[in-house]
C-alpha cells in the first residue's frame, strides 16, 4: 500500500525510496491517501456493516479525514433561463441554489421533497423558483431527517 501511495505524494517516496520504512508515520500516509482522493486518482475503499454496526466509525473518520469539505468545492451548473454557465461558491451569503432529488408521498404530512443546498440559506415560508416547472413555489415547512424521525 504504501509503495502505491508513494506515487501520489513526494515526501512518502523519499521515505519508501531511502528504505526509512520505519520513519513513515500515519499522519503521512493519510496525507498521501487524502492528495490521491483530492486528485481523483484513488478511491478509499472500507468495510463494513451499518446493520452489524461494525465498521461505521472508521467511515465516518475516513470520510473526514479524506474527502474535501464543500466548503472547498465550487458548485458548477448551467443558468436555466440564459443557458450561460454558473458557479456557486458554497456560503450562506449567497444566492439560494438547491436540487431536488426526491419527492415522497407521507401519510401524515403530506408532499416531503428531499433537497441538497448548494448556496444560501432556506428559510420557512420562502419562494423559490422551481426551474424544471418555470413557477414559483413556496416553502411550507422545513424538517431535519435522521433515519425514520422528523
Amino acid at each position: 500500500m504504501i509503495e502505491q501511495l508513494s506515487n501520489y505524494d513526494d515526501e512518502l517516496a523519499d521515505l519508501y525510496l531511502s528504505g526509512e520504512i520505519n520513519e513513515i508515520t500515519t499522519q503521512s500516509i493519510d496525507n498521501a491517501i487524502r492528495k490521491a482522493v483530492l486528485s481523483k486518482r484513488a478511491v478509499p475503499l472500507l468495510c463494513g456493516s451499518a446493520l452489524k454496526n461494525k465498521g461505521v466509525q472508521p467511515l465516518l473518520d475516513a470520510v473526514l479525514k479524506y474527502l474535501p469539505s464543500p466548503e472547498h468545492i465550487q458548485a458548477t451548473g448551467v443558468n436555466t433561463t440564459t443557458g450561460e454557465p454558473v458557479i456557486r461558491d458554497p456560503s450562506k451569503k449567497g444566492k439560494l441554489c438547491a436540487l431536488a432529488f426526491k419527492v415522497v408521498n407521507d401519510k401524515d404530512k403530506g408532499l416531503i421533497t428531499f433537497f441538497r443546498v448548494y448556496s444560501g440559506l432556506l428559510k420557512n415560508r420562502a419562494k423559490l423558483r422551481n426551474s424544471n416547472l418555470n413557477e414559483v413555489e413556496r416553502v411550507s415547512g422545513l424538517l431535519r431527517v435522521r433515519a425514520d424521525e422528523t
